[in-house]
């Protein structure tokens, strides 16, 4: 019998943002640990990753320019860790107080590296949806159509159906 492939090696950092070179080093070799356990039990490890607090939460009175340098030199410590995946975290938009115009920097962060990726939070049991944040973010995805893997793009785009449906009546 086969044995299957382990998809992903996931290690959480609980120190806040901004992120130093020694904590990216201490984690990349525990998970380069871990991989390496799996692999002499004969496993295949396709991707190690890591995923950090949320980058708006700890850094939310930093400017977008400084935030996007921040992200260049956390791609930079990622990649001479040999990491090729990075959670953000979530922006949590979907709290009356995130402020929107963090949603714009979100694409120049991931634009700006290779390694990093966030989710935005749109809705909460206790905010419920956040409505205005509803139609930018799917506005924004529509470009990113265009660069997606073909098997991706149908997913995108009945998500964005989805998030649309809300807004009958719009022009655009």
């Amino acid at each position: 019998m086969r044995i299957p492939p382990i998809r992903t090696i996931t290690l959480g950092i609980a120190e806040a943002h901004p992120l130093t070179p020694g904590i990216i080093k201490r984690t990349a070799t525990i998970l380069q640990d871990a991989s390496t356990r799996y692999v002499e039990a004969g496993y295949e490890v396709q991707t190690m990753r890591l995923s950090t607090r949320p980058i708006f939460d700890d850094l939310t009175n930093w400017s977008s320019s400084a935030l996007l340098r921040y992200a260049q030199e956390l791609q930079g410590m990622l990649d001479d860790v040999g990491l090729s995946f990075c959670s953000l975290g979530t922006a949590q938009a979907a709290h009356p107080d995130f402020p929107l115009e963090r949603l714009d920097l979100i694409a120049d962060l991931l634009a700006a590296t290779t390694a990093l990726n966030a989710t935005v939070q749109l809705a909460t049991t206790t905010d419920g949806l956040r409505a205005a944040v509803s139609l930018p973010i799917a506005l924004r995805c529509w470009p990113a159509l265009r660069l997606a893997v073909p098997s991706f793009r149908q997913l995108i785009m009945q998500a964005l159906q989805v998030l649309l449906s809300a807004y009958k009546g719009q022009t655009w």
